[in-house]
């Protein structure tokens, strides 16, 4: 048979299983290979039987698949209930710019296009990657409109199709002014279109654009539905911030009454997952006083939680709970609570419960787990005897493990019985059969099947990619094929639209690095090429040793650029990378990437750090390695390698240096020294105030108020500076240890970022942390008429909001504030000397003023009120800036316990029963033993005696007389 009707069998099949069948099955019948000895392709037979697609394809070893099939029931022809009218133009191995042609040809001539059509242009219009793609899209979705306007789920579609394409472009803003247009002019969106702009913005990893997507449909009425508020739940938890999830979830509550059970569910988990398990009781608490009733699922995740906790009582109490309710225990609750697999099993038993297939599939999965194949396979024969159907997950395991041991027949008979028990199959046995598949070596023609599925529709994800770069590095058996493979499958994953995780980039990039080490190092050159400056993205995707490093440097940009967080480098990633470029020779481009390492603040391996230290070593760069042991001596991890420190101090013999400390020789050097020195009592903090490249009026004007307040413990540069801090820090060390400032403030402006001021606080002249700050709505101090502060005033400063106390980032804003106007300690504070007050205050995230903080400057002015006090009023000095939060980078936990950390001689004694309130006011305690007032002995007053009987004495005496003095005397 010639290759053109191969070709025309092979199309003829994908379109029919496709139709049938779901596309991880497609890709089953396509690896299902099995070489008879002659060589000979055997008859491939399918029978379609009702709305299941029976399948069993052997073929033989050839270069091409070849496919020959016969169908057996004369009704497979005609329709099935839920199919639609067969495309009538071909989008196969076509550019887009061809089938927009046919399109419009079609469209001018007014012949039929069904509305297969419109999908597949459609979809082609948002996997494809030319700029003229979105203009595509628009304008089918305008014809949609204008001739089939009562197909309203098809237009639904075709924006939801469109507002995917702005998000996979990074064109968030154009996706939110389309969905604002949807929800105030149109009716044509749906629960799919709001999900669509969340995952969205997961994938712009912005919580910003999150809560602008929020507000905006709260603008227009939009009441989120019970899967919105699921994804919504799950993104803030995937965007690591939980308190947003915890937000959004008592919003909805309020407005809703209450939420159904898999809202809950899912907040609970979120709440698990962060080590909150307090407030996922008060969640289950409070779900169970409104009525909804939880789940045998939810039971699971709070018992578990309760376990790994250690908090015993409480799990006894929960689980005797779910014991009064009406829900079923299964296996899997018991394995949950720590319980032994015996003992769930007879504890099922003696409840008289049946196993059901989800606890087969864990005795499965036990089994298999303790190495026993055998009595896995035993428990799969029982739940058939019992008569519970298996699933797609019990043949799954069952099959992965069967091909892992190398027995292919038996796997195979199992996904015969899959398909004969009408079992569709689901991602993990394509996962496992196309592992098959590539150990025979047949990559490129699995490469072209993926092809065809992707043009029907049918896209691997990153999961699916990983499991077959694993398999291609476990096997090993030819570098170059295995690096072309991996290169070539990571460029599918970036067409099909689905974004390769950490772990994809770290595959290629060792399949690269074998590559290289499997030939001579000299061959690989150690200059750029030209051609190559695009990465995978370049029109060549050949791989070869001379261009290893260029792939691997600009696979490392596209991990640096990704917005994805999921997407970073890590340790991995800079051990491949700098241990090649040392190997061949590129010592500077090496040590870039390790400080790119250092200030992404990624842990280095010890060995990595010494194989750097030995190649520095050999090419005399001493100074080098001397610097990265201070880049690491007050980190929290200590380097236990001996080999590190034996060549430090070789390298430090080899520079002259010894124990012996040179005393400075003039009197500056000391000052200078001795101000740099560590104190108990710093002094107060310098800010630097720093220009961008480029900078605005608005700009200029509120770095110039900014350091008046800070005056005098500030220094402000004039000069523009190629300063970029989140991109990379370098400048930000330099001019902290040039000036021996710990707070510095950098401001630019761009057409992505206008007027933004980025705040940096370190620690040993290392980034601590960071915050930009966009100003949408400034007023500089020239402009407001009034009195100003004296220079060197302390201020006073409000901060008024509830997010400064409950958000991470609100809360980092109000320390760094609170750090960067701090100046000197004092101790006694005098009335005049308070001339003026900072408020801060943060606008809720919702509303007409989402996310905003308002800083206002005003000076105090003491009027006479008649009492001891006197009477204060505020004046506006200025300036008023309107801040908008926008990137973050908050201080590790090791790295702000370093810097907080308070000096022994700085802690207060205690004192027994001495205390201080919140004014500096003393209290003592005294501790009296019980008094007994009846047997107090008090003084008794001579004027409170009884005097009675005395006055009668008095009488009957004679009286005394005076002394008088007298001349006879």
């Amino acid at each position: 048979m010639d290759r053109i009707q191969r070709e025309a069998q092979m199309q003829r099949l994908v379109t029919v299983a496709t139709r049938y069948f779901c596309a991880s099955s497609l890709l089953c019948l396509s690896i299902l290979a099995h070489a008879t000895q002659d060589g000979r392709t055997t008859l491939a037979v399918f029978e379609i039987v009702r709305p299941t697609f029976i399948a069993l394809a052997t073929f033989g070893k050839c270069a091409a698949f070849t496919f020959n099939y016969t169908v057996t029931n004369s009704d497979a022809s005609k329709h099935t209930p839920n199919q639609v009218d067969e495309a009538t133009i071909s989008i196969d191995k076509r550019s887009l710019d061809e089938i927009y042609s046919e399109y419009q040809e079609k469209l001018a001539n007014h012949q039929t296009i069904v509305e297969q059509d419109f999908i597949n242009i459609m979809n082609a219009c948002k996997r494809s990657t030319s700029k003229r793609a979105t203009n595509y899209l628009k304008r089918i979705i305008e014809s949609i409109q204008t001739h089939h306007s009562d197909n309203s789920s098809l237009i639904i579609r075709g924006y939801n199709m469109l507002l995917q394409k702005y998000i996979n472009e990074k064109r968030w803003d154009d996706a939110m002014d389309e969905l604002e247009e949807l929800l105030s002019t149109t009716h044509f969106y749906s629960t799919v279109t709001v999900n669509t702009m969340i995952n969205g913005s997961l994938k712009t990893s912005s919580t910003k654009n999150l809560h602008q997507l929020i507000s905006s449909l709260e603008k227009h009425g939009y009441q989120l539905s019970d899967s919105n508020m699921n994804r919504l739940i799950k993104t803030c938890h995937m965007m690591g911030d939980p308190e947003s999830a915890l937000l959004y979830f008592n919003r909805a509550k309020a407005g809703l009454g209450k939420l159904d059970v898999q809202a809950y569910q899912c907040m609970i988990y979120v709440l698990k997952s962060n080590d909150r398990p307090d407030d996922a009781l008060a969640i289950f608490k409070e779900m169970q006083d409104v009525g909804v009733k939880p789940t045998v699922a939810t039971y699971h995740i709070l018992l578990e939680m309760l376990c790994k906790k250690g908090r015993r009582e409480e799990m006894e109490k929960l689980y005797k709970k779910f014991e009064h309710s009406d829900l079923q225990p299964n296996l899997s609750i018991y394995l949950a609570m720590d319980w032994d697999m015996n003992k769930a099993l007879q504890q099922l038993k003696s409840q008289g419960i049946p196993l059901d297939v989800r606890d087969y599939n864990t005795l499965i999965v036990q089994s298999i787990n303790d190495n026993n194949m055998e009595e896995a396979v035993s428990y799969f024969k029982a739940m058939e005897k019992a008569g519970v159907q298996a699933n797609h997950v019990s043949y799954s395991i069952l099959m992965d493990n069967l091909l892992k041991n190398d027995q292919t027949a038996q796997a195979l008979e199992m996904y015969e019985l899959m398909i004969d028990s009408d079992v569709k199959p689901d991602a993990h046995t394509f996962n496992a059969l196309l592992a098959r598949h590539i150990k025979n070596g047949d990559r490129n023609d699995c490469l072209d099947v993926l092809d065809k599925l992707h043009d029907k529709g049918h896209s691997p994800d990153s999961r699916t990619a990983n499991f077959l770069m694993s398999i291609i590095l476990n096997e090993g058996k030819d570098v170059q094929k295995d690096g072309e493979f991996l290169v070539k499958l990571l460029s599918k994953l970036k067409e099909y639209g689905c974004a390769p995780n950490t772990k994809s980039y770290n595959m290629v990039l060792e399949g690269l690095s074998r590559l290289s080490y499997n030939n001579e190092l000299s061959e690989i050159s150690t200059k750029p090429k030209r051609g190559l400056q695009q990465g995978i993205k370049s029109r060549s995707l050949e791989v070869s040793v001379a261009n290893v490093p260029d792939l691997m440097r600009n696979i490392y940009k596209e991990m640096r650029q990704s917005p994805i967080k999921f997407c970073k480098p890590d340790s991995q990633t800079y051990d491949l990378i700098i241990r090649l470029l040392l190997d061949t020779s590129q010592e500077k481009a090496a040590l870039r990437m390790y400080d790119d390492a250092k200030r992404s603040r990624i842990r280095m391996s010890d060995q990595l750090l010494v194989h750097i230290q030995k190649h520095l070593a050999s090419v005399g760069m001493d100074v080098q390695i001397v610097q990265m042991f201070y880049d690491h001596r007050n980190k929290r991890y200590q380097i236990r390698d001996t080999e590190y420190y034996n060549m430090l101090l070789d390298t430090c013999q080899r520079l002259g240096l010894d124990d012996a400390r040179q005393e400075p020789k003039n009197a500056r050097s000391k000052r200078v020294l001795r101000s740099r020195e560590s104190k108990v009592e710093e002094n107060a903090k310098t800010a630097i105030f720093v220009r961008g490249s480029q900078t605005s009026q608005i700009i200029n004007d509120a770095l110039s108020d900014l350091y008046l307040l800070k005056k005098p413990d500030a220094v402000n540069f004039t000069k523009k500076n190629q300063i970029h801090p989140f991109e990379d820090d370098n400048s930000l060390e330099f001019f902290s240890q040039k000036n021996d400032a710990s707070l510095i403030v950098v401001g630019t402006h761009s057409k992505k970022r206008p007027h933004n001021l980025v705040f940096a606080r370190m620690f040993e002249h290392q980034v601590m942390d960071m915050m930009e700050l966009g100003i949408d709505n400034a007023t500089a101090m020239s402009k407001i008429k009034g009195a100003k502060c004296a220079v060197g005033m302390k201020p006073l400063m409000v901060f008024n909001g509830e997010l400064f106390d409950t958000h991470d980032n609100y809360k980092n804003l109000k320390n760094l504030f609170t750090d960067f106007f701090h100046g000197q300690n004092i101790d006694s504070i005098n009335l005049t000397g308070l001339e003026h007050i900072i408020t801060v205050t943060a606008a809720p995230l919702e509303g007409k003023h989402a996310g905003k903080i308002f800083f206002r400057v005003y000076t105090i002015q003491m009027k006479k009120s008649g009492a001891k006090t006197p009477r204060v009023e505020l004046e506006e000095m200025g300036p008023a800036l309107d801040f908008q939060i926008r990137r973050v980078q908050l201080p590790k936990p090791e790295i702000w316990k370093a810097a907080t950390r308070v000096p022994k001689e700085l802690k207060p004694k205690k004192v027994k029963n001495v205390e201080k309130d919140e004014m500096g006011e003393v209290y003592g305690r005294i501790h009296l033993g019980d008094q007994n007032l009846e047997k107090i002995q008090t003084r008794k007053m001579k004027g409170l005696k009884k005097r009675g009987n005395d006055d009668e004495e008095d009488d009957s005496e004679p009286s005394k007389k005076a002394k008088v003095d007298s001349d006879d005397e």
